[in-house]
């Protein structure tokens, strides 16, 4: 009987155990100013937008198709690259969209090589 009990408490324990949320960087997340303060967070179920204390969690239907189904490491090294941001959006329905977006590097191809301005941009 002990041990039934022993391992229906380690089986109950094992289940509550909360996974990693990954908070999104607030350098690459942009959204209206009308919305307030929120974050973005993402963990195993998904994404979810925090207010306050209130997290909405975002369907699937509101996510870009690039972040349906990514993984968090995926996530990661996109944000961690500088080179995307997410873009929250508030939908018809008082929920929130979610869009990723990239970011616009300086190349070298459109700079003036001699700097004569005028003769590079003819």
């Amino acid at each position: 009987m002990k041990k039934i009990l022993y391992l229906s408490f380690i089986t109950c324990s094992i289940l509550s155990m909360q996974h990693p949320v990954y908070l999104i960087p607030k350098e690459n997340l942009v959204y209206p100013q009308r919305l307030g303060r929120l974050s973005v967070l993402f963990d195993d179920k998904g994404f979810k937008v925090k207010k306050g204390s209130q997290e909405i969690q975002i369907p699937p239907y509101c996510l870009e198709n690039k972040l349906r189904g990514i993984s968090r490491e995926q996530l990661d090294l996109m944000i961690s690259r500088g080179n995307s941001y997410l873009v929250v959006n508030i939908n018809d329905h008082n929920g929130y969209s979610l869009r990723l977006n990239g970011r616009l590097l300086s190349c070298t191809c459109c700079k003036p090589k001699n700097n004569d301005k005028k003769e590079a941009y003819q």
